[in-house]
């Protein structure tokens, strides 16, 4: 099999990016925009994994642990080889330029995403701005318990739609409230006071 010049091989990357999150189903071009978007800003490289999945690569493992607790996946990681690491410093035209490809909108046009198609990882969209992993397990509690406030007013119809609403809340909330508890306590008196806030 030949190959471009400059084109990285699977070797090069996983002594590159060792530090890897498969996926076992490729995501909706939705999901993938968001993932892509959160990538953006660290050092990563994606690579097909198998017939239907792909795999996301980083440098740094608590960022791969981030991106599993955001997006789910398992953690395959590689042989660390100190001498091939990347090493994820970047200057502040690197920074720039990443700010500028998390904000790109190329995968919805330009519109927002379409929160009402819900696909399989569309739970974890919220919280996908979390980088910290604390603050995104603390959100996962707090989205836990609320619901269990609020689960028994939810029609049986509505209830992927309403979870994901939820999380919304619990995401809007997570940077002011005191605690897990608090911030569960807040996010369910917001959603019993409906979409539009009545």
């Amino acid at each position: 099999m030949t190959r471009r010049k400059g084109e990285i091989t699977p070797k090069h990357r996983n002594r590159s990016h060792p530090y890897q999150v498969a996926l076992d189903r490729t995501p909706g071009p939705i999901a993938y925009g968001i993932m892509y978007r959160w990538a953006a800003w660290f050092d990563s490289e994606t690579t097909p994994l198998g017939l239907h999945g792909m795999c996301w690569c980083f440098c740094r493992p608590e960022v791969a642990d981030a991106f599993a607790m955001d997006f789910g996946g398992r953690r395959i990681d590689r042989p660390v080889e100190s001498y091939y690491l990347k090493v994820d410093l970047p200057d502040a035209r690197e920074l720039e330029r990443r700010a500028k490809t998390s904000r790109n909108d190329r995968v919805t046009g330009g519109l927002p995403a379409d929160t009402a198609s819900l696909f399989r990882e569309a739970i974890t969209i919220p919280f996908s701005s979390f980088s910290d992993p604390a603050d995104v397990a603390r959100a996962q509690g707090a989205l836990d318990r609320a619901w269990m406030m609020v689960r028994d007013s939810v029609p049986e119809t509505d209830i992927d739609r309403e979870r994901l609403r939820l999380a919304y809340i619990v995401a809007s909330f997570a940077l002011i409230a005191v605690d897990e508890e608090d911030l569960a306590r807040r996010a369910a008196e917001r959603f019993r006071k409906g979409p539009r806030g009545g």
